[in-house]
């Protein structure tokens, strides 16, 4: 005969419980990473300006040339006030600064901040 102090396991609570923590984090991955491959988007486009062939220190062709390619890769989250082009030295300084706020469960939503620089030269 068994006595209830030679039981052992989980119990239906607690499996509950893992369970429904765990399927918090899913539910936080699955909102979470479309964002941040939006994001790996981005680099590659500030990633691949110099490479383009045009003038990279003219300042309306490099914004331009980045419009365009946030445009065709369906990237909406950047507004023309969230881009900072200035110019030193003959050298496009690119700065793209912006917020990105995904719902998670009926009024908490997740923020994540993105802020990527760089300078575009002649390759």
């Amino acid at each position: 005969m068994s006595h209830r102090r030679d039981q052992r396991g989980m119990t239906t609570i607690g499996l509950a419980l893992v369970f429904a923590i765990g399927a918090f984090f899913v539910l936080l991955a699955l909102r979470l990473v479309p964002v941040y491959l939006e994001h790996f988007k981005v680099v590659e486009i500030l990633d691949g300006l110099a490479t383009e062939g045009r003038d990279p220190t003219n300042l309306l062709t490099v914004k331009q040339l980045l419009e365009r390619r946030l445009e065709i890769n369906d990237i909406d989250r950047i507004k023309k006030e969230n881009i900072t082009i200035t110019r030193r030295d003959g050298i496009s300084h690119v700065e793209i600064k912006y917020e990105a706020r995904v719902p998670i469960l009926s009024n908490v939503d997740a923020v994540v901040s993105f802020h990527d620089v760089r300078d575009v030269a002649r390759p």
